[in-house]
């Protein structure tokens, strides 16, 4: 229904919108612009301006959307708990999105260090990014102690990636540690959740150990380490 590109257009307002919108998709069928506005905190300004981005003439045709979708859904179920999935599945065919992917992957791959920062549950994350990266041939560090000191004397940042994983971007161990590595020259790729990150961060890895398998053959010791 709300496709890659549209939503990367909305501001901060329009994304409270949409984030009440993908939650509470049955109750809004019943609901008015104006209890919309009311439950998720935005004016029907901001709503109308929303649903315009959207593709949708109002908030009339919105609903409509949604009860054509419902009907939809019912003479071809797909499983409640598995509709992230299909709607990343979907954006991930979209070119624009490939064409990302591609660009981060080739990033990735061309850097000669790769820093994995996250706390919490995006530590572990970041571990896994580590160890998925590491796998490739890639020197990763994952780092998930937030105050793990910052390196003192003068390195060479050039060929470095900093990966931040985090929910919101706004932690100050996030910005400390990208304002620390930007500075030094190293290049930054924040990910930051907007809603299913684990897949399309996936989707990533895949396409850094591709690229990598076109620039240089992979060694019997790096496939080794992959099937263990």
């Amino acid at each position: 229904m709300f496709s890659y590109e549209r939503i990367q257009t909305l501001n901060q307002l329009e994304l409270c919108v949409y984030r009440y919108v993908i939650a509470h998709t049955e109750a809004i069928e019943d609901m008015t612009i104006r209890q919309l506005s009311n439950e998720s905190h935005v004016s029907s300004t901001t709503i109308l301006r929303f649903l315009k981005k959207m593709g949708f003439e109002g908030f009339s045709d919105f609903k409509y959307a949604l009860k054509h979708r419902k009907d939809t859904e019912e003479t071809n179920p797909i499983s409640h708990d598995m509709e992230p999935v299909n709607q990343f599945f979907l954006q991930a065919e979209q070119p624009h999105y490939r064409e990302i992917v591609q660009n981060v992957a080739k990033v990735i791959a061309e850097a000669d260090t790769i820093i994995m920062f996250g706390i919490g549950t995006s530590g572990s994350m970041a571990q896994y990014g580590s160890r998925l990266f590491a796998n490739y041939g890639l020197y990763t560090v994952g780092i998930t102690d937030p105050f793990q000191p910052q390196p003192s004397g003068q390195h060479d940042y050039d060929k470095t990636i900093l990966i931040c994983l985090s929910v919101s971007g706004r932690s100050e161990q996030v910005l400390r540690q990208a304002r620390f590595y930007s500075e030094q020259g190293a290049q930054y790729l924040p990910w930051f959740n907007q809603g299913m990150d684990f897949l399309p961060f996936m989707l990533v890895g895949f396409a850094t150990g591709w690229i990598i398998s076109k620039l240089k053959p992979m060694t019997n010791e790096t496939t080794a380490t992959e099937e263990n």
